[in-house]
C-alpha cells in the first residue's frame, strides 16, 4: 500500500481523512430487511492511507448563513475498509452545525461521526439501500480532550459513494432563540434549529433552510405553504399552514429534518393550531432521511386524538380545539422513554409519556418530524426549535 501526503486548501479548515485502495466491487450481498436485522459496530482498524489536507486560516464561507458546502468528493471503498475525514476542533465555530452527507452509488456504505480521544462514537447513519445518510454534529458535541471531528465511512460491502460536507447555522431561521420554547430553564441544552419563518422571502422555503425538507421535490404545492393568513389562525405574522390541496394529491407536506441521534435527551417543540372540524397528522422519524416512521401522531377534528406507538398500542390525549397552543416532544433515547407536553397556558398543560422495552427496534434514534395531511387535514405551525443535549425529561 503506497502512503501518499498532499497538502490542499479547501475552504478555511484543516482536516486529514484517511481512505483504502479501491478493490473491485464483487460479492455484494443482498440488502436486509431495516427491521430485520441490525449493523454492528466497526472495529474501524482498516483506516491504511492517510492525507493530510490544510486550508487557509481565513475562511469567508464562514460569514454566509444557511447552509453552505465546503467539500464533495467522490470515494469507493471495499467491504471492512473506512474512511475517515477529520476536522479540527480549532476550526470549528460554535455558530455552526457540521453536516456529513453520503449518497450511494453502490453497495452499502455506512455513515459515523466520530469524537478522537483518541476515538469515541458520537453517531451514525447505517440505514441500509441507496437513499442518502447524513450526521450532524456541533463544537459542543466533542469531549474537553478531544481535538479532532471524524466523519468515518464504512463499507459493511463494497461500495462507492459521493459524501459532502456543509456548515449550517446554529439557530436557523433567522431568529432569536427567544421566539422559541427551546433553550430555557436549569435543563437546557443546545438549541440547534429555531424557526419564526420572519426571514423568508417568497413562499418557498426549503431553498432558504436546510432543516426543512419538501416531501414532494418539485410540485409547485410546497411554494404554497408560506402565508400571513389569520382566516382560521390565531398565529401571528408568517408561519408555516398545511392543508389538503385538491389535484396534487393532497401532499401538502414537509418534513423537519434535525439529525441522526441515537443517544443522549433531545426536545423538538412548536406552537400549532387544528383548524375547527379538521384534523392534523405528524409523523416521528427515526433517521433524518424521510421514510423511516416512528411514532404516528393523528389529532382529529374534536379535541382529541392519539400517539400510535411502535409497539401497535394507542396513547389517548387533548388538545385545545380551534386555539393555539404549544406542543412540545423530548426523547432520551438512553433509555427509550418519550415525553408529549401539550401546553395551553403557563400553569396549564398535559404530560404524556411512553417508554419501550430493548426489543422494540430502532427507539433508540431520532432523526426529524414530518408533517403530513390527508383530506380532512388543515393545520399551522410557528417557532419551531430543536434542542439536543438537554439534561432531563
Amino acid at each position: 500500500m503506497k502512503l501518499q501526503y498532499l497538502i490542499i486548501a479547501v475552504l478555511g479548515f484543516t482536516f486529514f481523512f484517511t481512505s483504502c485502495e479501491q478493490t473491485e466491487l464483487d460479492g455484494l450481498e443482498p440488502t436486509p430487511s431495516l427491521q430485520t436485522e441490525k449493523k454492528a459496530l466497526p472495529s474501524f482498524e482498516s483506516e491504511v492511507e492517510k492525507i493530510e489536507v490544510e486550508a487557509n486560516t481565513e475562511n469567508e464561507l464562514e460569514s454566509r448563513s444557511g447552509r453552505v458546502r465546503f467539500y464533495s468528493r467522490t470515494f469507493s471503498v471495499s467491504r471492512g475498509r473506512t474512511i475517515t475525514l477529520y476536522l479540527n476542533k480549532a476550526d470549528l465555530r460554535t455558530n455552526k452545525s457540521y453536516e456529513a452527507v453520503i449518497t450511494p452509488i453502490s453497495g452499502d456504505p455506512d455513515l459515523y461521526a466520530r469524537g478522537f480521544y483518541p476515538s469515541r462514537m458520537i453517531d451514525s447513519n447505517i440505514a441500509y439501500g441507496t437513499s442518502p445518510e447524513s450526521v450532524t454534529v456541533v463544537k459542543s458535541d466533542l469531549l474537553s480532550g478531544e481535538t479532532r471531528l471524524g466523519f468515518s465511512i464504512y463499507g459493511y460491502t463494497n461500495a462507492q459513494f459521493k459524501i459532502e460536507l456543509f456548515m449550517n447555522d446554529v439557530a436557523g431561521g433567522g431568529t432569536s432563540t427567544s421566539d422559541c420554547n427551546c433553550g430555557t430553564g436549569a435543563n437546557a441544552g443546545t438549541v440547534l434549529i429555531c424557526d419564526n419563518f420572519s426571514s423568508y422571502s417568497g413562499y418557498g422555503i426549503v431553498n432558504q433552510a436546510s432543516h426543512w425538507v419538501s416531501r414532494n421535490p418539485g410540485l409547485s404545492v410546497e411554494a404554497d405553504l408560506m402565508s400571513q393568513w389569520n382566516s382560521y389562525t390565531g398565529l401571528t405574522g408568517k408561519f408555516l399552514q398545511f392543508n389538503y390541496v385538491s389535484g396534487l394529491g393532497g401532499q401538502h407536506e414537509m418534513y423537519l429534518r434535525a439529525g441522526n441521534y441515537s443517544s443522549g435527551i433531545h426536545k423538538v417543540a412548536f406552537d400549532m393550531e387544528v383548524a375547527s372540524g379538521k384534523g392534523a397528522y405528524l409523523e416521528l422519524q427515526r433517521y433524518a432521511t424521510y421514510g423511516t416512521r416512528g411514532e404516528r401522531i393523528y389529532f382529529n377534528g374534536d379535541g382529541t386524538g392519539f400517539i400510535q406507538l411502535m409497539t401497535g398500542d394507542n396513547l389517548a390525549f387533548d388538545y385545545p380545539r380551534n386555539a393555539e397552543f404549544s406542543l412540545e416532544l423530548k426523547f432520551d433515547l438512553n433509555r427509550r422513554v418519550y415525553h408529549l407536553r401539550i401546553v395551553r397556558s403557563a400553569t396549564n398543560y398535559s404530560d404524556y409519556y411512553w417508554a419501550y422495552p430493548l426489543s422494540v427496534s430502532f427507539t433508540n434514534r431520532f432523526g426529524g418530524i414530518f408533517f403530513g395531511t390527508n383530506m380532512n387535514n388543515r393545520y399551522s405551525i410557528d417557532n419551531v426549535c430543536f434542542e439536543t443535549g438537554i439534561r432531563a425529561l
